[in-house]
């Protein structure tokens, strides 16, 4: 019962909310949340910020096979893609690329 009250309020978030919702969630792993919750556009993906992508990819790491393992993969390429690009829109308190000094 939990579950599906749980599943109603994600349902009514957006894409975005949903997937920080999920990335965020300490109690219950990627596997409790219904698989069509995995089936999102690159471009929803790359509005997490730099932490929630961290989070999501911790929560998936173990999947071997089905939708969670195809956002994981897709979520890996989108995010090194965006660096590669330099547009990453992480959120934190890090320091940005251009003023990082580079390791000897």
């Amino acid at each position: 019962m939990e579950r599906l009250r749980l599943i109603a309020q994600l349902n009514k978030l957006t894409v975005k909310e949903r997937l920080e919702a999920i990335a965020r969630d300490q109690q219950h792993p990627i596997q409790y949340y219904p698989p069509e919750f995995a089936t999102i556009e690159t471009e929803q993906l790359m509005l997490l910020d730099r932490s929630d992508k961290a989070m999501l990819l911790l929560k998936m790491e173990n999947r071997k096979k089905g939708p969670w393992k195809q956002l994981a993969l897709r979520l890996r390429a989108a995010r090194d893609l965006a660096f590669l690009l330099g547009e990453d829109n992480g959120n934190d308190d890090d320091v940005s690329r251009s003023t990082r000094t580079p390791r000897q």
